[in-house]
């Protein structure tokens, strides 16, 4: 065999190989191999294996007892103003709203007392009634010339609201005497609130007072 036709002989069989291992291929969408590398066996997505979520087993918080009374009158006494971290100049009137029709006659006890002469801020205090008094007719002034006597009344469980603010100045004070001190005040310096089963504190500001006396006083027949 002549060198020529051995070269086309060649030539005709990497013809063929070249159909084998491309054309085909790109014909039928096989992948081409042209190193004859064994192909990857393909790989499946694992299943993924469910897992029921942890059951959980709701808590409940033991209520917070409320305050008894065993019908004795306590003394209430004062704390540093800064305890309360607010604001205590300002002089905010409250509101406390009668409730509707009217209130039946209510026999009046003492549930707590605050006695002093200067300024103060008290502790706070409960009142296990739906509504309650301040009676603040014992009220001594120095004379009749600079009399002030200014309590705020404070929602201890909300800082930001006055529930009532009480101002007595000196026209308040005219007609006072040492005899018959509380007499002519009985009917006009006491303030009821509307509300109650809440906590609050006094921040008392004086300025020529020789003392004075006042007393919580809630429904005789709720005690």
């Amino acid at each position: 065999m002549e060198k020529q036709d051995l070269l086309y002989v060649v030539l005709a069989v990497g013809i063929v190989v070249i159909m084998a291992l491309v054309v085909k291929p790109m014909v039928t969408g096989e992948p081409v191999n042209l190193f004859g590398t064994p192909e990857p066996e393909p790989t499946t997505a694992p299943t993924p294996v469910w897992t029921p979520a942890a059951t959980v087993v709701p808590t409940t918080r033991a209520p917070t007892p409320t305050p008894t009374w065993n019908g004795v009158a306590k003394e209430l006494g004062f704390v540093d103003p800064s305890t309360y971290q607010i604001d205590l100049t300002r002089e905010t009137p409250g509101i406390t709203a009668p409730p509707s029709g009217s209130m039946p006659n209510v026999t009046w006890v003492t549930y707590t007392t605050i006695t002093g002469q200067w300024s103060g801020t008290t502790g706070i205090f409960h009142i296990p009634t739906p509504y309650w008094r301040l009676d603040y007719t014992r009220i001594v002034p120095m004379n009749e010339e600079f009399p002030r006597f200014n309590l705020q009344v404070m929602d201890a469980d909300d800082p930001n609201r006055f529930v009532k603010v009480i101002t007595l100045n000196r026209p308040d004070f005219i007609g006072y005497n040492t005899t018959n001190s509380t007499a002519y005040r009985q009917s006009q310096w006491n303030t009821k609130f509307y509300e109650g089963n809440r906590n609050y504190y006094f921040v008392i500001n004086t300025l020529g007072i020789t003392s004075y006396d006042l007393q919580v006083q809630v429904p005789e027949s709720y005690v």
